[in-house]
């Protein structure tokens, strides 16, 4: 009886697909054309999904870590909101790859036997008309209910599904409910938009965390909620980044690179005093026109460089010299100057290193930093849509293809700066038009006849070794040759000598004022990361969640931070040092050079420890399971004496 109903569903696509549907403008019927004629999928065939291998799947991950972070939450608090406890709530990327899932623990593991699970490909081309791929390929809100599915094996779902864009219109992932009951509702399709909407916001904030925020709306009550317009301003007051919510707010298409002060009826510096004078209060304003605004001003997170009025590249993420590592440092300066030249800046590095924040920093450092950065991930997307995608297309340039056409990430990094994120994943058969493209400087859409002429700064980034690519074929050498400018190896965490240092700021950006106990910092400084960044800054945020009183103890951090971390130091090592008074002169160590951050960490901690056990050595030693001479050899060794 299944089998005969699965033959069935296949004839009736098929021959719909054949004849045409009676809506032929709907987005099934366009997903069932896509999915015969362009993906030679067949109806009829085998359906089996295979996830990404656990190593993959954390790089996909960490990839996506922005949005991630940003959707977590939304996506948890939407599942509260369903009627129906056997639902699922998925985040999937721009590609289709789910990256998690939300739901109760029984329609869970249903849904993984179908392979809705982390890691696995849910694009139209991998497994037909369905929630997730087709919102991509739609680019809007949609449902996709039982039989409108084009496998047999998926119609007894239904998906309803919103598509997640960053602030320059881009398609970075989608958000999904997939359950056994019908979720054509409309008020169910409004709510996976709204939280859709809200994960767009939560992006916007964290990609622009280092800026001032404005938040504005014509109505009061509407701030602070999906609706809001986001604007991110720099120190002079100037738009750097706008959500769609601001441009309709303002009535302005157009609001990169314009002042505050040709928006609103107020000056820069008149915002920031009402702002900071308001306690947080909506502020009532007039925008250019007359017509009233309500907003609210909030400075920058990561550091007070902006409110002073100076470029916002160090709080952007640009390695900073307090982090204590010289080497990169004096790589960004050079990497600037090269970069200001429109000489090409390849960046090498594990995944989560930092490339991207580095390339970002780069932008945001030099003349075009009110201009557009566009980061396209090479080995995100489907080597099938990376063309059009780059290069853009014109209307009817394909099946499928949007009819007002796209102008593709290339021309819409004009006058700005283009990250080419995981170079080395490219198709070799595009490397040829991408070599065209950065010499000519000139872009041809697909189905167009005339070049656009682009005008871009290109920072291309990778973990893979390009010269053994080249070497093996896998990588045409001409374009490495382009690429490679000037080209910055970024370090691994692990290898990097101010570990410490680095946590203690990163911690202070996400949490100001907040304190490491000496074990938990460690166990942080002694793990391997290999995530990188990326991994420290999501332990540091759930830490920081989890910790009471802002002070962050080892029963705050992982289990596998504590157990990794707990093996390779002990804890009376670390501590988290206070601030230094003006003029101090660091503790010099045996050999008269300067104490490293860890070890002026380390003779905190001892120092703190002798003084709560009223330098009982004793009791020191029995709290840290050493000997009495190991501790009398850290006294000696930092100097310490008892006032």
């Amino acid at each position: 009886m299944v089998d005969l109903a699965a033959r069935r569903h296949a004839e009736h696509v098929l021959r719909s697909v054949a004849e045409g549907l009676p809506d032929h403008a709907s987005h099934i019927a366009r997903s069932w054309q896509r999915c015969v004629s362009d993906y030679r999928l067949n109806p009829a065939g085998a359906f089996a999904l295979a996830g990404l291998p656990c190593e993959r799947l954390e790089e996909c991950r960490e990839r996506n870590a922005h949005l991630l972070d940003s959707a977590r939450g939304e996506a948890l608090s939407l599942h509260r909101q369903l009627p129906d406890r056997d639902t699922l709530v998925v985040i999937a990327d721009a590609a289709g790859t789910v990256l998690e899932t939300h739901g109760d623990g029984v329609f869970v593991r249903q849904a993984a036997r179908l392979g809705m699970s982390p890691g696995s490909d849910w694009s139209e081309r991998a497994c037909g008309t369905n929630g997730i791929g087709t919102c991509l390929a739609e680019r809007r809100p949609l449902v996709v209910n039982r039989a409108e599915h084009f496998f047999p094996s998926l119609i007894g779902l239904s998906c309803c599904a919103a598509p997640i864009f960053d602030e320059r219109g881009e398609l970075v992932g989608v958000l999904d409910v997939t359950s056994e009951s019908d979720l054509s509702a409309e008020h169910l399709r409004m709510l996976v938009g709204m939280s859709a909407n809200a994960i767009e916001n939560r992006l916007f904030e964290a990609r622009h965390a280092h800026l001032h925020l404005l938040r504005l709306h014509s109505r009061r009550e509407l701030l602070y909620t999906f609706h809001e317009g986001l604007l991110a301003l720099d120190g002079a007051g100037r738009v750097v980044a706008a959500n769609r919510s601001a441009t309709l707010q303002l009535g302005r298409a157009e609001l990169l690179g314009r002042d505050v002060e040709g928006l609103l009826e107020t000056g820069f510096d008149e915002l920031l005093a009402r702002a900071g004078a308001s306690a947080g209060y909506p502020l009532p304003l007039i925008a250019a026109g007359g017509r009233s605004i309500f907003a609210n001003l909030t400075p920058p997170r990561r550091g007070a460089a902006a409110r002073r009025g100076e470029r916002p590249a160090a709080a952007a993420g640009r390695p900073r010299r307090s982090w204590g590592d010289a080497a990169i440092e004096r790589d960004f300066e050079r990497a600037a100057r090269v970069y200001e030249k429109g000489i090409c800046v390849l960046l090498q590095g594990e995944t989560g290193s930092g490339k991207e924040v580095f390339a970002r920093a780069l932008h945001e450092a030099g003349a075009r930093a009110a201009g557009p950065f566009v980061a396209v991930n090479c080995a995100a997307l489907p080597e099938s849509l990376i063309e059009s995608e780059l290069f853009g297309y014109r209307a009817g340039a394909f099946t499928g293809a949007s009819r007002e056409g796209r102008r593709g990430r290339m021309l819409a990094a004009d006058k700005g700066t283009l990250l080419l994120d995981e170079i080395g994943d490219m198709p070799l058969a595009l490397q040829a038009r991408l070599l065209r493209v950065l010499e000519e400087k000139e872009v041809t859409p697909l189905g167009g006849e005339a070049p656009v002429r682009l005008d871009a700064r290109v920072i291309c980034a990778t973990h893979r070794d390009l010269e053994q690519m080249v070497a093996a074929g896998t990588f045409r050498r001409d374009l490495y040759y382009r690429l490679a400018g000037f080209t910055v190896a970024l370090p691994p965490l692990r290898l990097r000598r101010d570990r410490a240092e680095l946590i203690l700021a990163l911690l202070e950006e996400l949490m100001p004022g907040a304190r490491l106990d000496p074990a938990a910092l460690a166990c942080l400084a002694a793990h391997p990361w290999p995530g990188n960044l990326r991994q420290l800054r999501n332990v540091l945020e759930t830490a920081a969640a989890l910790a009471e009183e802002r002070r962050i103890g080892l029963a705050d951090l992982p289990p596998e931070i504590r157990a990794e971390g707990g093996r390779e130091a002990p804890p009376e090592m670390f501590e988290a040092p206070p601030p230094a008074e003006a003029g101090a002169k660091e503790l010099d160590g045996e050999d008269g050079a300067e104490l490293s951050c860890l070890e002026r960490a380390a003779r905190e901690a001892m120092l703190r420890l002798l003084e709560r056990h009223r330098w009982n050595i004793t009791r020191v030693a029995g709290e840290l399971g050493v000997s009495r001479n190991t501790v009398y050899r850290k006294v000696e060794r930092y100097r310490l004496s008892r006032d």
